[in-house]
């Protein structure tokens, strides 16, 4: 049940962001680094190989493998999974001559492999996404994947098995339905028509004065993330991790009885400085981390925070 951010600084730096709010299974979600030439080993069929960059994020470690629910390498790619249930077609099987991954290794190959868009977009027609369960997991987990560089901020939902990116032009993602549906809900929320063009949606956000939704679903949390975010903009380089945060920190989910999905750490990057500030909760503690100066540092991975 997450919550995403991106957006632009006036001064056009980067901003990316995120609730982390999936539940853990053995191991705790701690801002971790891994170094350049970095050995994946992915699920098989898929052959390891060496990460071209380092990585700085949120990860889990189980025995030697890592998976990353979000991060972003030296090249300034960033990306974040965010669970899609009900809405994914990933491969019954893996398919000869193709690169043949799980749910859970998409975020270490793209951001070991791609220094941008433009190289994610170009790998997508050779990437299946297939129907395998993860090291320590019981069940095959449905998620899409927010990315963002330089160019701009765009959304992988794999809802088909050919493979595309979608541009994500508000800077806001939850979880299921599409973002397709989320827009239409979005618009008739803001008293708009179903083809309002996207100009007119943003001059709404920043004048919508009413109450929000306050529910705990995606739908809910996107339309109020979305209102929240335009309301914050337009935001400089002092203010963006502190104002982001509160955005994020808004939508924050608890740990109540009987529900498994609450929020286990508050993550926002900037992408320009390559700094990863990582909040764990309960604790409320943000811990910085700058990527280049960890590579400068260490040649073997790194876990930064110590989450119990």
């Amino acid at each position: 049940m997450c919550t995403a951010v991106s957006f632009w600084s006036t001064e056009h730096h980067r901003y990316f962001g995120r609730t982390m709010d999936f539940p853990v299974k053995n191991t705790p979600w701690n801002l971790t680094y891994l170094p350049k030439g970095y050995l994946w080993r992915p699920l098989a069929p898929q052959a390891a190989y060496p990460s071209k960059y380092a990585i700085l994020g949120g990860m889990r470690r189980v025995d030697d493998y890592y998976l990353i629910g979000d991060g972003f390498n030296q090249a300034g790619l960033a990306v974040a999974e965010l669970y899609f249930p009900g809405q994914v077609d990933y491969a019954a099987r893996a398919q000869p001559g193709k690169i043949n991954l799980s749910p859970q290794d998409v975020i270490g190959y793209l951001l070991g492999n791609c220094a941008n868009i433009s190289e994610v977009a170009a790998l997508l027609p050779r990437l299946v996404i297939t129907n395998r369960q993860w090291y320590d997991h019981d069940i095959i987990h449905p998620f899409h994947w927010f990315i963002q560089d330089a160019s701009g901020t765009y959304l992988l939902e794999p809802t088909s098995p050919t493979l595309s990116l979608q541009r994500v032009e508000l800077g806001v993602l939850t979880n299921s339905p599409t973002y397709a549906n989320h827009l239409r809900r979005l618009r008739s929320f803001l008293g708009l028509g179903a083809d309002a063009p996207l100009k007119t949606v943003e001059e709404a956000l920043k004048d919508y004065q009413g109450d929000l939704p306050q529910a705990r679903s995606p739908r809910s949390r996107f339309i109020a993330t979305s209102i929240r975010l335009a309301h914050q903009l337009p935001v400089d380089d002092h203010q963006a991790v502190a104002q982001s945060m509160k955005v994020l920190g808004a939508v924050k989910m608890a740990h109540l009885p009987g529900h498994d999905d609450f929020t286990h750490y508050l993550g926002m990057a900037d992408l320009n400085s390559l700094r990863y500030f990582f909040t764990p909760v309960p604790e409320m503690t943000t811990i910085t981390q700058s990527l280049p100066a960890l590579m400068a540092k260490y040649s073997t991975p790194q876990v930064l925070s110590q989450v119990p």
